[in-house]
């Protein structure tokens, strides 16, 4: 299945006219006009459909923000449980409730991103959840 197929929008890619006089083509992927405003939405969408009916039972991520709150959007659309762990220095208050607001269950970890990333994985470990990576959308 193409994540298209599963709430992924099209997305415009417009030619930028910042070079061009020197030249160069570049192009502009509008992902701002994405669903959860973020290129992000690709990469939560296509871990998820990733998983086999087993892995369904939950995810777990580690998320300074955006990329927590996307895959809390689609899990709660796709009925799969999310777990966040956010580091204690970016424990702001509107992040953590937009996360309990669609469903997910909120951990405050380590004081910064790289220790709260390896108590996530110890506790996908022990609870049998799936760790996403937001920067690698690739299942571990």
């Amino acid at each position: 299945m193409r994540i298209r197929d599963k709430t992924i929008q099209m997305t415009p890619c417009d030619e930028s006219q910042l070079l061009c006089d020197k030249g160069f083509k570049i192009f502009l992927k509008k992902e701002l006009h994405q669903i959860m405003g973020s290129v992000k939405a690709r990469g939560a969408v296509y871990s998820l459909l990733r998983l086999s009916n087993k892995q369904c039972k939950g995810v777990i991520t580690t998320s300074t923000g955006s990329f927590a709150h996307t895959l809390c959007h689609f899990g709660k659309e796709f009925g799969i449980p999310v777990n966040v762990m956010i580091p204690v220095s970016e424990a702001v208050a509107e992040k953590i409730d937009a996360c309990l607001h669609l469903g997910a269950s909120v951990s405050l970890a380590s004081y910064d991103i790289v220790e709260a990333h390896k108590e996530a994985l110890k506790k996908a470990q022990d609870k049998g959840l799936v760790y996403i990576d937001g920067y690698s959308f690739f299942i571990n």
